[in-house]
Protein backbone atom coordinates (compact mmCIF):
# COMPACT_ATOMS: atom_id res chain seq x y z
CA UNK A 1 0.00 0.00 0.00
CA UNK A 2 1.48 3.48 -1.05
CA UNK A 3 2.68 5.67 1.97
CA UNK A 4 0.20 8.32 1.76
CA UNK A 5 -2.43 6.00 1.44
CA UNK A 6 -0.86 5.16 5.14
CA UNK A 7 -0.88 7.87 6.33
CA UNK A 8 -3.74 8.77 5.78
CA UNK A 9 -5.35 5.96 7.48
CA UNK A 10 -3.12 6.76 10.40
CA UNK A 11 -4.25 10.52 10.46
CA UNK A 12 -7.99 9.23 10.19
CA UNK A 13 -7.94 6.75 12.37
CA UNK A 14 -6.84 8.84 15.43
CA UNK A 15 -8.50 12.08 14.71
CA UNK A 16 -12.06 11.10 12.90
CA UNK A 17 -15.11 11.11 15.75
CA UNK A 18 -17.51 8.42 15.96
CA UNK A 19 -20.50 8.32 13.86
CA UNK A 20 -23.46 8.00 16.34
CA UNK A 21 -25.98 7.58 13.08
CA UNK A 22 -25.01 3.69 12.81
CA UNK A 23 -25.67 0.52 15.08
CA UNK A 24 -23.04 -1.46 16.30
CA UNK A 25 -23.98 -4.33 13.70
CA UNK A 26 -23.71 -1.75 10.52
CA UNK A 27 -20.20 -0.71 12.29
CA UNK A 28 -19.20 -4.16 12.25
CA UNK A 29 -20.76 -4.60 8.56
CA UNK A 30 -18.48 -1.40 7.39
CA UNK A 31 -15.78 -2.63 8.83
CA UNK A 32 -15.10 -5.94 7.59
CA UNK A 33 -16.30 -4.44 4.43
CA UNK A 34 -13.01 -2.05 4.48
CA UNK A 35 -10.76 -5.00 5.57
CA UNK A 36 -11.61 -7.07 2.57
CA UNK A 37 -10.67 -3.90 0.42
CA UNK A 38 -7.47 -3.29 2.50
CA UNK A 39 -6.45 -7.20 2.31
CA UNK A 40 -6.75 -7.25 -1.84
CA UNK A 41 -5.29 -3.80 -2.29
CA UNK A 42 -2.28 -4.77 -0.33
CA UNK A 43 -2.08 -8.25 -1.44
CA UNK A 44 -2.24 -6.24 -5.28
CA UNK A 45 0.24 -3.67 -4.50
CA UNK A 46 2.84 -5.27 -1.51
CA UNK A 47 2.49 -9.03 -0.45
CA UNK A 48 1.49 -10.31 1.92
CA UNK A 49 4.72 -8.94 4.20
CA UNK A 50 2.70 -5.64 3.86
CA UNK A 51 -0.80 -6.88 4.36
CA UNK A 52 0.26 -8.90 7.64
CA UNK A 53 1.71 -5.17 8.67
CA UNK A 54 -1.64 -3.96 8.11
CA UNK A 55 -3.19 -6.22 10.20
CA UNK A 56 -0.75 -6.13 13.23
CA UNK A 57 -1.69 -2.19 12.70
CA UNK A 58 -5.34 -2.44 12.57
CA UNK A 59 -5.70 -4.99 16.00
CA UNK A 60 -3.96 -2.66 18.22
CA UNK A 61 -7.05 -0.58 18.58
CA UNK A 62 -9.93 -1.96 20.88
CA UNK A 63 -13.25 -3.09 19.33
CA UNK A 64 -15.21 0.14 19.57
CA UNK A 65 -11.64 2.06 17.51
CA UNK A 66 -12.21 -1.25 14.78
CA UNK A 67 -15.65 0.22 14.03
CA UNK A 68 -14.61 4.50 13.62
CA UNK A 69 -11.16 3.26 11.61
CA UNK A 70 -13.53 0.87 9.74
CA UNK A 71 -15.58 3.63 9.02
CA UNK A 72 -13.47 6.42 8.36
CA UNK A 73 -11.27 3.81 6.11
CA UNK A 74 -14.05 2.61 3.85
CA UNK A 75 -15.65 5.83 3.20
CA UNK A 76 -12.48 6.20 1.18
CA UNK A 77 -12.30 2.67 -0.47
CA UNK A 78 -15.71 1.53 -0.85
CA UNK A 79 -17.79 4.77 -0.16
CA UNK A 80 -21.58 3.08 -0.43
CA UNK A 81 -20.85 1.81 2.39
CA UNK A 82 -22.57 4.91 4.66
CA UNK A 83 -23.71 7.01 1.53
CA UNK A 84 -21.30 9.47 2.52
CA UNK A 85 -17.85 10.76 1.34
CA UNK A 86 -14.41 12.83 1.56
CA UNK A 87 -13.47 16.32 -0.49
CA UNK A 88 -10.05 15.96 -0.76
CA UNK A 89 -7.25 18.39 -1.85
CA UNK A 90 -4.76 17.12 -4.25
CA UNK A 91 -1.72 19.14 -3.00
CA UNK A 92 -2.11 17.56 0.56
CA UNK A 93 -2.20 14.24 1.07
CA UNK A 94 -3.64 14.47 4.49
CA UNK A 95 -7.78 14.53 4.99
CA UNK A 96 -8.06 17.26 7.76
CA UNK A 97 -10.93 16.72 10.37
CA UNK A 98 -13.58 19.42 10.64
CA UNK A 99 -13.21 22.75 12.16
CA UNK A 100 -16.87 23.76 12.26
CA UNK A 101 -20.01 22.19 11.99
CA UNK A 102 -22.75 24.78 10.93
CA UNK A 103 -25.37 25.59 13.49
CA UNK A 104 -28.24 25.57 11.31
CA UNK A 105 -28.86 22.60 8.65
CA UNK A 106 -31.31 22.53 5.42
CA UNK A 107 -32.97 19.21 4.24
CA UNK A 108 -32.77 18.08 0.67
CA UNK A 109 -34.92 18.62 -2.03
CA UNK A 110 -37.61 16.56 -3.25
CA UNK A 111 -40.23 15.61 -5.91
CA UNK A 112 -42.24 18.53 -6.52
CA UNK A 113 -43.28 20.21 -9.38
CA UNK A 114 -46.08 22.58 -11.06
CA UNK A 115 -47.79 21.17 -14.10
CA UNK A 116 -49.56 24.04 -16.00
CA UNK A 117 -51.93 22.57 -18.73
CA UNK A 118 -52.90 23.66 -21.99
CA UNK A 119 -55.78 25.75 -20.88
CA UNK A 120 -53.83 27.40 -18.47
CA UNK A 121 -54.93 25.41 -15.48
CA UNK A 122 -52.21 24.85 -12.88
CA UNK A 123 -51.75 21.87 -10.66
CA UNK A 124 -49.29 21.65 -7.97
CA UNK A 125 -47.80 17.83 -8.02
CA UNK A 126 -46.63 17.66 -4.68
CA UNK A 127 -50.24 18.27 -3.19
CA UNK A 128 -51.97 16.21 -5.63
CA UNK A 129 -52.87 12.90 -4.93
CA UNK A 130 -51.63 9.90 -6.52
CA UNK A 131 -54.16 8.96 -9.30
CA UNK A 132 -55.21 10.69 -12.20
CA UNK A 133 -55.02 14.01 -12.34
CA UNK A 134 -56.42 15.29 -15.74
CA UNK A 135 -57.41 14.00 -18.80
CA UNK A 136 -57.11 16.38 -22.49
CA UNK A 137 -58.41 14.77 -25.64
CA UNK A 138 -58.27 11.12 -24.69
CA UNK A 139 -55.59 11.38 -22.91
CA UNK A 140 -55.15 10.98 -18.90
CA UNK A 141 -52.08 12.17 -16.95
CA UNK A 142 -51.46 10.19 -13.70
CA UNK A 143 -49.58 10.92 -11.34
CA UNK A 144 -47.83 7.53 -10.02
CA UNK A 145 -46.66 6.73 -6.70
CA UNK A 146 -43.39 6.77 -7.30
CA UNK A 147 -43.93 10.59 -8.78
CA UNK A 148 -43.91 9.90 -11.97
CA UNK A 149 -46.17 11.93 -14.23
CA UNK A 150 -47.65 9.10 -16.93
CA UNK A 151 -49.55 10.09 -20.06
CA UNK A 152 -52.23 6.92 -21.04
CA UNK A 153 -53.96 7.57 -24.50
CA UNK A 154 -57.59 6.14 -23.97
CA UNK A 155 -59.55 4.25 -26.85
CA UNK A 156 -61.49 7.19 -27.42
CA UNK A 157 -58.31 9.74 -27.88
CA UNK A 158 -58.34 8.54 -31.94
CA UNK A 159 -61.34 10.48 -32.04
CA UNK A 160 -59.15 13.31 -31.01
CA UNK A 161 -56.47 13.94 -33.55
CA UNK A 162 -57.68 16.03 -35.77
CA UNK A 163 -58.42 18.61 -32.99
CA UNK A 164 -56.00 21.07 -32.18
CA UNK A 165 -52.82 20.32 -30.18
CA UNK A 166 -52.26 21.84 -26.96
CA UNK A 167 -48.92 22.30 -25.00
CA UNK A 168 -48.43 21.34 -21.47
CA UNK A 169 -46.04 22.81 -19.04
CA UNK A 170 -44.30 21.18 -16.45
CA UNK A 171 -41.79 23.18 -13.95
CA UNK A 172 -39.60 22.28 -10.85
CA UNK A 173 -38.86 24.78 -8.59
CA UNK A 174 -35.16 25.02 -6.84
CA UNK A 175 -35.28 21.83 -4.41
CA UNK A 176 -37.30 20.40 -6.40
CA UNK A 177 -37.31 17.24 -9.47
CA UNK A 178 -39.56 14.92 -11.34
CA UNK A 179 -39.81 12.73 -13.77
CA UNK A 180 -42.39 12.80 -16.86
CA UNK A 181 -43.58 9.55 -19.09
CA UNK A 182 -44.66 11.42 -22.70
CA UNK A 183 -47.73 10.50 -24.93
CA UNK A 184 -44.80 8.84 -27.22
CA UNK A 185 -43.54 6.63 -23.85
CA UNK A 186 -40.45 8.54 -23.44
CA UNK A 187 -39.00 9.50 -19.95
CA UNK A 188 -37.99 12.74 -19.06
CA UNK A 189 -35.99 13.85 -15.30
CA UNK A 190 -36.06 17.31 -14.54
CA UNK A 191 -33.45 18.44 -12.04
CA UNK A 192 -34.48 21.48 -10.18
CA UNK A 193 -35.82 24.52 -11.13
CA UNK A 194 -36.24 23.38 -14.73
CA UNK A 195 -39.22 22.93 -16.89
CA UNK A 196 -40.38 20.94 -19.84
CA UNK A 197 -43.07 22.60 -22.36
CA UNK A 198 -44.61 19.31 -24.68
CA UNK A 199 -47.32 18.78 -26.49
CA UNK A 200 -50.68 16.59 -25.41
CA UNK A 201 -49.56 14.49 -28.06
CA UNK A 202 -47.21 13.89 -30.83
CA UNK A 203 -48.39 14.65 -34.67
CA UNK A 204 -46.86 14.98 -37.80
CA UNK A 205 -43.33 14.73 -39.15
CA UNK A 206 -41.92 15.13 -35.60
CA UNK A 207 -42.19 14.75 -32.03
CA UNK A 208 -40.51 18.25 -30.81
CA UNK A 209 -40.24 19.41 -26.91
CA UNK A 210 -38.34 22.63 -24.93
CA UNK A 211 -36.67 22.30 -22.12
CA UNK A 212 -34.95 24.90 -19.55
CA UNK A 213 -32.34 23.79 -17.11
CA UNK A 214 -31.49 20.52 -16.82
CA UNK A 215 -32.65 17.00 -17.71
CA UNK A 216 -32.24 13.61 -19.14
CA UNK A 217 -34.19 12.30 -21.62
CA UNK A 218 -34.44 8.04 -22.83
CA UNK A 219 -36.45 8.44 -26.16
CA UNK A 220 -38.25 5.68 -27.34
CA UNK A 221 -37.51 4.98 -31.26
CA UNK A 222 -39.94 6.26 -34.41
CA UNK A 223 -37.56 6.55 -37.58
CA UNK A 224 -40.68 8.29 -38.87
CA UNK A 225 -41.32 10.40 -35.95
CA UNK A 226 -37.84 12.00 -34.79
CA UNK A 227 -37.23 13.95 -31.23
CA UNK A 228 -36.47 17.42 -31.54
CA UNK A 229 -35.44 19.23 -28.21
CA UNK A 230 -34.80 22.54 -28.39
CA UNK A 231 -32.55 24.45 -25.37
CA UNK A 232 -30.78 27.54 -25.05
CA UNK A 233 -29.45 28.15 -28.75
CA UNK A 234 -29.14 24.73 -29.61
CA UNK A 235 -31.86 22.00 -31.42
CA UNK A 236 -31.07 18.30 -30.72
CA UNK A 237 -32.06 15.57 -32.68
CA UNK A 238 -32.61 12.09 -32.20
CA UNK A 239 -34.19 8.77 -33.11
CA UNK A 240 -33.60 7.01 -29.99
CA UNK A 241 -31.43 7.61 -27.26
CA UNK A 242 -30.44 8.53 -23.97
CA UNK A 243 -28.65 11.89 -23.06
CA UNK A 244 -28.40 14.69 -20.51
CA UNK A 245 -29.27 18.28 -21.62
CA UNK A 246 -27.55 21.19 -19.08
CA UNK A 247 -28.68 24.28 -20.07
CA UNK A 248 -28.81 26.58 -16.89
CA UNK A 249 -28.74 30.38 -17.83
CA UNK A 250 -26.36 30.24 -15.12
CA UNK A 251 -23.91 28.47 -16.38
CA UNK A 252 -21.50 29.82 -18.88
CA UNK A 253 -22.15 27.16 -21.48
CA UNK A 254 -24.73 24.47 -22.84
CA UNK A 255 -23.62 20.98 -22.49
CA UNK A 256 -25.34 17.98 -24.47
CA UNK A 257 -24.18 14.36 -23.21
CA UNK A 258 -24.70 11.04 -25.07
CA UNK A 259 -24.91 8.12 -23.17
CA UNK A 260 -26.03 5.75 -25.83
CA UNK A 261 -27.68 6.04 -29.50
CA UNK A 262 -26.86 9.03 -31.66
CA UNK A 263 -27.62 12.94 -31.90
CA UNK A 264 -26.62 15.54 -34.12
CA UNK A 265 -26.35 19.39 -32.42
CA UNK A 266 -27.47 22.23 -34.27
CA UNK A 267 -26.05 25.58 -32.90
CA UNK A 268 -27.80 28.83 -33.26
CA UNK A 269 -23.89 30.77 -32.72
CA UNK A 270 -22.96 33.91 -34.20
CA UNK A 271 -21.54 32.97 -37.29
CA UNK A 272 -24.68 30.89 -38.29
CA UNK A 273 -26.34 27.86 -38.07
CA UNK A 274 -23.58 24.88 -37.22
CA UNK A 275 -24.17 21.20 -36.88
CA UNK A 276 -21.68 18.65 -35.26
CA UNK A 277 -22.64 14.76 -34.31
CA UNK A 278 -22.38 13.41 -31.48
CA UNK A 279 -21.42 9.52 -30.21
CA UNK A 280 -21.93 7.59 -26.94
CA UNK A 281 -19.08 9.20 -24.40
CA UNK A 282 -19.00 12.62 -25.91
CA UNK A 283 -20.03 15.97 -24.90
CA UNK A 284 -20.87 18.73 -26.65
CA UNK A 285 -20.11 22.60 -25.83
CA UNK A 286 -22.83 24.84 -27.02
CA UNK A 287 -21.46 28.99 -26.77
CA UNK A 288 -21.93 31.65 -28.44
CA UNK A 289 -19.62 31.32 -30.94
CA UNK A 290 -19.04 27.60 -31.45
CA UNK A 291 -19.74 23.92 -31.25
CA UNK A 292 -17.00 21.71 -28.94
CA UNK A 293 -16.82 18.21 -28.89
CA UNK A 294 -15.24 16.53 -25.67
CA UNK A 295 -15.04 13.49 -23.93
CA UNK A 296 -17.22 13.25 -21.11
CA UNK A 297 -17.48 11.75 -17.23
CA UNK A 298 -20.62 9.85 -17.26
CA UNK A 299 -20.59 9.03 -14.18
CA UNK A 300 -20.46 12.81 -12.99
CA UNK A 301 -23.06 14.14 -15.48
CA UNK A 302 -25.97 11.70 -14.68
CA UNK A 303 -25.16 11.98 -10.53
CA UNK A 304 -28.05 14.00 -10.07
CA UNK A 305 -30.85 11.26 -11.86
CA UNK A 306 -29.32 8.69 -9.51
CA UNK A 307 -29.65 10.43 -6.52
CA UNK A 308 -26.17 11.76 -5.79
CA UNK A 309 -23.10 14.53 -6.18
CA UNK A 310 -20.20 13.86 -7.80
CA UNK A 311 -17.36 16.38 -8.39
CA UNK A 312 -14.44 15.39 -10.05
CA UNK A 313 -12.22 18.29 -10.09
CA UNK A 314 -14.60 21.09 -10.10
CA UNK A 315 -14.61 24.70 -8.90
CA UNK A 316 -16.49 26.41 -6.06
CA UNK A 317 -18.71 28.37 -7.91
CA UNK A 318 -19.91 25.21 -9.62
CA UNK A 319 -20.20 23.12 -7.26
CA UNK A 320 -22.20 25.98 -5.28
CA UNK A 321 -24.41 26.14 -8.20
CA UNK A 322 -25.90 23.10 -7.89
CA UNK A 323 -26.07 23.38 -4.19
CA UNK A 324 -27.80 26.35 -4.51
CA UNK A 325 -30.50 24.72 -6.91
CA UNK A 326 -31.13 21.73 -5.03
CA UNK A 327 -31.30 22.63 -1.59
CA UNK A 328 -32.96 26.11 -2.48
CA UNK A 329 -30.69 29.02 -1.29
CA UNK A 330 -28.74 31.61 -2.22
CA UNK A 331 -25.25 32.06 -2.11
CA UNK A 332 -22.65 34.88 -0.91
CA UNK A 333 -18.94 34.98 -1.40
CA UNK A 334 -16.84 37.22 1.42
CA UNK A 335 -14.06 38.82 0.35
CA UNK A 336 -11.09 36.95 -0.35
CA UNK A 337 -12.54 33.75 -1.41
CA UNK A 338 -11.27 32.31 -4.95
CA UNK A 339 -14.14 30.86 -6.61
CA UNK A 340 -12.34 28.64 -8.84
CA UNK A 341 -10.63 27.02 -5.90
CA UNK A 342 -11.05 23.10 -7.06
CA UNK A 343 -12.65 20.18 -4.95
CA UNK A 344 -13.73 16.62 -5.70
CA UNK A 345 -16.30 14.34 -3.87
CA UNK A 346 -19.43 12.39 -3.31
CA UNK A 347 -22.28 12.95 -1.80
CA UNK A 348 -26.03 11.44 -1.19
CA UNK A 349 -28.16 14.71 -2.54
CA UNK A 350 -31.07 12.95 0.36
CA UNK A 351 -28.45 14.14 2.82
CA UNK A 352 -29.05 17.53 4.31
CA UNK A 353 -27.09 20.29 3.12
CA UNK A 354 -24.46 20.33 5.84
CA UNK A 355 -23.04 16.89 4.76
CA UNK A 356 -21.58 18.67 1.81
CA UNK A 357 -20.71 22.07 3.53
CA UNK A 358 -18.83 20.42 6.38
CA UNK A 359 -16.70 17.87 4.12
CA UNK A 360 -15.71 20.88 2.19
CA UNK A 361 -14.30 22.15 5.21
CA UNK A 362 -11.97 19.25 5.37
CA UNK A 363 -9.70 20.71 3.00
CA UNK A 364 -8.99 23.59 5.20
CA UNK A 365 -10.05 25.84 1.67
CA UNK A 366 -13.20 26.97 2.88
CA UNK A 367 -15.77 27.55 5.81
CA UNK A 368 -19.34 28.04 5.87
CA UNK A 369 -21.77 29.93 7.62
CA UNK A 370 -25.68 29.16 7.38
CA UNK A 371 -28.21 32.28 8.07
CA UNK A 372 -31.93 31.46 6.71
CA UNK A 373 -31.86 29.88 3.51
CA UNK A 374 -28.35 31.82 2.98
CA UNK A 375 -25.10 30.28 2.76
CA UNK A 376 -22.20 32.53 3.00
CA UNK A 377 -18.68 31.24 1.56
CA UNK A 378 -15.73 32.57 3.81
CA UNK A 379 -11.92 32.04 3.97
Amino acid sequence: MEPHIRSSLRHLWNEIPADKSHTEEEWDLIYHSFMKSVDSTSAQASGESDQSSYHKLLTKKKTRSYYIAGAAAAAIFILVSIGTYFFYDKSDTQFKSVQSKPVQDIGPGRNKAILTLSDGSKIILNDAKNGEVARQAGISVIKADDGQLIYTISDAGSAADNGEVGYNTIETPRGGQYQVNLPDGSRVWLNAESSLIYPTRFKGNERKVEVYGEAYFEVTSNKLMPFRVKSRNQLIEVLGTHFNVNAYKDEPVVRTTLIEGLVSIQSDSSTGLENKVLKPGQQSLVGKNEIKIQEADIETVTAWKHGDFVFKEESLASIMRKVSKWYDVDVSYEKGINENLIFSGLVSRSRNISAILSNMELTGKVHFKIEGRRIIVMP
